[in-house]
């Protein structure tokens, strides 16, 4: 893919903010002449069977897999609980659902594998993953900014039950101030859907952090029950202290020698400082704040490595229609309006399996944490 990314990146401000039209035309007109893709084209719009042995034998083990309609070609994974229609994507148009997925702020410079994984929920073609690699590897601003984060055991503490049931909070900053006055982000992460918000402000007192979670947490998705942060004053106040025994939240402190303990709300600080300081390379410093919340939307709609499923997902049951979607079908082609109940019924079944399967997926991979880093000592709060 090398020659089709030269240069790209500088054009990403051109790019489109979602596939549209235009970006769907171009995608029929490449398809029939790509070098991969034409045999695929070719058998599932016309039924010709490729010459070459080797690519006919591949084509026909995938035919239940693909599925052409409209003009574009689409591929159709399942995988446990999810299931996917993805769009598919000639060479030519490659290096556009790339950019859309990488350089615009929606995109917030995710990593390569953050990058294939998003792109994976909509579109396909092969060697995807190679070229999210090689997309992030060639982008500037990625690799100027690059840095070797520290490789330490990431959470010790037990698989919650279930969504906003143990939550992390942490303070960032101080940053340049903002042309609207503020200097820190106060970052609020579920241990279990990995969903994060974030809230920027001039200070970071103890009132501020009360409200926040009384406003913008508690009102917003209900009780909590364990709180994880660091021994900061802000945290450790007589204010937020009366806050949390209200709401009856078991609030537990992580000591120096355990910050682990609350690592998934670090990382995410990490992550959030260097893809919206690549953002901010060429931008004015000071708008750094009004690239908070698309960075959010970018972490919350991108599979997570240990869940394997989207934050948004697991919050709320569904996918949210995403900027990288295929243009909607005509109204006429629509499906019909669905009665509120059983929209909840299939909403909360769905919810049910989703929150199933991340649990033993991150039981997993925290057992496979433990044999491969264990802990000396059990986690001191």
């Amino acid at each position: 893919m090398g020659a089709v990314m030269t240069g790209v990146h500088g054009q990403a401000k051109a790019a489109p903010l979602q596939v549209n039209k235009a970006f769907l035309d171009r995608v029929r007109e490449e398809l029939p002449k790509d070098p991969v893709l034409g045999d695929h084209y070719r058998y599932f719009a016309k039924g010709i069977v490729p010459t070459d042995k080797r690519q006919a034998r591949q084509v026909l083990l995938e035919e239940s897999a693909f599925e052409f309609r409209d003009g574009l070609l689409y591929r159709f994974e399942e995988r446990g609980v999810e299931k996917r229609e993805q769009l598919v994507v000639p060479r030519a148009c490659q290096s556009t659902v790339l950019m859309m997925g990488h350089d615009h702020s929606l995109g917030g410079h995710a990593g390569q594998h953050r990058l294939a994984d998003k792109t994976l929920l909509h579109f396909w073609w092969p060697r995807l993953r190679a070229d999210a690699r090689e997309w992030v590897a060639s982008c500037r601003e990625c690799q100027e900014r690059a840095k070797r984060l520290p490789t330490r055991n990431p959470q010790t503490v037990p698989v919650p039950p279930r969504p906003w049931h143990t939550l992390g909070i942490d303070v960032s900053g101080p940053f340049p101030t903002s042309r609207r006055g503020n200097r820190f982000v106060l970052v609020v992460t579920d241990h279990f859907s990995k969903n994060v918000e974030a809230f920027a402000h001039p200070e970071m007192t103890a009132t501020v952090v009360a409200q926040i979670l009384v406003d913008e947490i508690f009102c917003r998705y209900g009780p909590f029950e364990v709180l994880l942060s660091d021994r900061g004053t802000n945290f450790r106040s007589e204010l937020v202290s009366e806050v949390l025994r209200i709401l009856k939240v078991n609030h537990k402190l992580t000591s120096g020698y355990h910050p682990q303990c609350n690592g998934l709300t670090e990382r995410y600080n990490q992550t959030w400082e260097q893809g919206v300081g690549k953002q901010l390379k060429a931008e004015n410093s000071l708008n750094w704040d009004l690239y908070l919340q698309p960075f959010n939307f970018s972490y919350r709609t991108t599979p997570h490595a240990e869940t394997r499923l989207t934050p948004f997902q697991l919050t709320y049951g569904y996918e949210p229609t995403h900027l990288l979607r295929v243009e909607p079908v005509s109204p006429d082609a629509r499906s019909p309006p669905v009665a509120y109940n059983d929209y909840y019924s299939v909403i909360r079944q769905n919810r049910l399996q989703l929150v199933d399967a991340a649990q033993q997926r991150m039981e997993r991979s925290r057992q496979e944490r433990e044999e491969k880093n264990p802990p000396p000592t059990q986690p001191r709060f």
